[in-house]
């Protein structure tokens, strides 16, 4: 619908008809909003088309109708993975959120949402969560300012197989909130003895 939203998020979601503003009744203006991760049978998942503006916004993991594409009418320092026919300061990259699987949608240590929202966009003076919407003078990008209370860790391996037999080379990576991004060590047991069968301080490796 035309109007300016502030601080919301649209996560999750399956339907029939969400997709693209065709009508021409007006704008529809996103400040500060988080819409990853919904499915449709439209051209695009919840969002798209020219009467579209998001503005320090993550649109990302959004699928709509195969063969059809969305763009944004403007973004303006936003993280997404489609195209916006005017867009300033925008990156086109995983926004890593805490774990939207569990309902985090945080950005977490390291997520190139976190101190990348450009100040001079209108805003709310707090996020989703009610915290202030400027962190030590930065403003992120997406609903929820970066909060280091919340904690996660989260490891993945390349295959789905228990065991694997040598020769073979698995990828890891590890996904960490709230343990800050400089000096974190990662301990992997891999075989679940209680030894720890190698130390690294990368969160992606080839073992």
């Amino acid at each position: 619908l035309p109007g300016s939203y502030y601080n919301c998020l649209i996560a999750d979601n399956v339907g029939t008809g969400l997709g693209n503003r065709t009508d021409g009744l007006g704008t529809t203006s996103l400040y500060g909003v988080t819409i990853v991760n919904n499915v449709s049978d439209s051209a695009a998942a919840i969002t798209g088309a020219a009467y579209v503006e998001a503005y320090n916004s993550v649109i990302y993991g959004n699928v709509g109708a195969e063969g059809k594409t969305s763009m944004l009418g403007r973004a303006d320092h936003c993280v997404l993975d489609i195209d916006a026919a005017i867009a300033t300061g925008c990156e086109n990259a995983d926004p890593f959120l805490v774990s939207p699987a569990k309902g985090l949608y945080q950005p977490c240590d390291f997520s190139p949402c976190r101190g990348r929202g450009n100040l001079e966009c209108p805003r709310s003076d707090v996020d989703l969560a009610g915290l202030p919407r400027l962190t030590d003078g930065v403003l992120d990008i997406g609903a929820y300012q970066y909060d280091a209370s919340v904690r996660h860790i989260e490891a993945t391996m390349s295959v789905a197989a228990k065991f694997v037999y040598a020769p073979a080379q698995v990828s890891f990576s590890a996904k960490t909130c709230g343990l800050g991004r400089d000096g974190v060590t990662f301990y992997w047991d891999f075989d679940d003895d209680g030894t720890v069968d190698f130390v690294t301080t990368a969160p992606m490796f080839v073992h």
